[in-house]
């Protein structure tokens, strides 16, 4: 129903009330869209177990068109909605529609699952509730190790061509071909192990050993990776205000226990000083340092820093 604004249009109306997810309404749209979305690929599923003749294939047939049909009626009405429908037609989510309603434009192409994509949808509601802030520390996260990531790729790319040359050239009659030496690299180092083959000679044993190895270490630094740019992201100010505001709690706290110290060496002075004196008149050094001191000492002590001369002598 439209709204009783009249100078509200039909396309506002549309925009703000069904698409739009910061509406009721909206959010309730898309959630049926996420429900038809597994309705479809749940009669997909059904459809490859139950035989083709029985009257429940047909039902789920005619209910995946049905589905087709809607979710082609949603695509034009999004980018009837859209402020400029060319953005969103060569858009992610466009573009994720698009493909989504290819298998029911070309039915002989059996690609009804790409249909699996438009789950995808399920994060325009995810930015209008609590999950939103988690897929962006998510999003920001995966974006900051991109360089990383890409970094360790090429290692392991490079890892990967050396050990089947060297698998190659080790056992020909093993590893027929260079594609099947990556094929049985690539499986070791992810730690999968078809077992389809296996190096006999003492040489490629050893060369697979490494890789076994090494397969260790590529499982793990990735995942260390991403979780250090989740948790870099999860930071409000960045990761290194933490480090900044130590330092400077560090020096703050270094300086005044620094002053504080000086101020208990200036008031402890009349205690420490004559300590020394006593162990200075032991090693028989009183009378040549008292004689050759010029009484260097802290403001209002007693005593000589240096020499633990008592000033009140020259005082009295």
């Amino acid at each position: 129903m439209k709204p009783a604004e009249d100078n509200v249009s039909w396309r506002e109306w549309c925009k703000h009330s069904i698409i739009g997810v910061e509406t009721r309404s909206g959010r309730l749209f898309d959630g049926f869209v996420i429900l038809m979305i597994v309705g479809t690929i749940v009669a997909m599923i059904l459809e490859s177990v139950l035989p083709s003749p029985s009257d429940y294939a047909t039902w789920l047939h005619r209910f995946s068109l049905a589905a087709g049909a809607f979710f082609m009626f949603e695509y034009v009405l999004r980018a009837w909605v859209a402020d400029q429908a060319r953005h969103y037609l060569f858009g992610f989510w466009g573009i994720i529609d698009a493909i989504s309603i290819v298998g029911f434009l070309m039915p002989g192409l059996h690609l009804g699952f790409l249909r699996i994509l438009r789950l995808l949808r399920i994060f325009t509601i995810f930015q209008a509730s609590a999950y939103g802030n988690a897929a962006d520390e998510l999003t920001r996260g995966l974006r900051e190790s991109t360089t990383k990531i890409t970094v360790f790729i090429l290692s392991v790319t490079v890892l990967v061509f050396f050990v089947s040359f060297t698998l190659y050239r080790v056992e020909p009659e093993t590893f027929g071909t260079v594609p099947q030496a990556i094929w049985w690299t690539i499986v070791t180092i992810t730690t999968v192990g078809y077992g389809d083959v296996s190096p006999v000679t003492p040489l490629g044993k050893f060369v697979a050993s490494i890789a076994m190895l090494l397969s260790f270490g590529i499982i793990a630094v990735p995942t260390g990776i991403v979780v250090s740019s989740v948790n870099n992201a999860q930071s409000p100010q960045g990761p290194g205000t933490t480090s900044s505001s130590g330092s400077s709690s560090g020096s703050s706290s270094g300086s005044s226990s620094g002053s504080s110290s000086g101020s208990g060496n200036q008031g402890n002075s009349q205690v420490i000083n004559p300590r020394a004196k006593q162990q200075r008149k032991d090693k028989g050094l009183g009378d040549a340092m008292r004689a050759s001191c010029a009484h260097v000492t802290l403001t209002g002590a007693n005593f000589c820093h240096h020499c633990g001369y008592d000033l009140r002598t020259d005082a009295t």
